[in-house]
């Protein structure tokens, strides 16, 4: 795992309540907080060269090889 990408996964875990510093995107939304993504935040995630956390739970969001290609369709 990249140093910047630890520091981070580090810092959101110790701050979250479970643990959980990840989140998978479905269907546009977080699946951690249900809230709904901007599309452009979506495309970020989707484009997966930056890491992008949820605005509501703070997560890092990733999607699965299958919801990228859904929205590549």
């Amino acid at each position: 795992m990249p140093p910047q990408l630890a520091s981070v996964y580090n810092r959101l875990a110790q701050r979250s309540r479970d643990g959980i510093a990840v989140s998978e995107v479905v269907n546009g939304s977080c699946s951690a907080c249900y809230i709904s993504l901007r599309p452009q935040m979506h495309v970020e995630v989707k484009r997966g060269d930056k890491i992008v956390t949820c605005e509501n739970c703070t997560r890092i969001l990733y999607v699965t090889e299958k919801e990228a290609e859904v929205g590549a369709s």
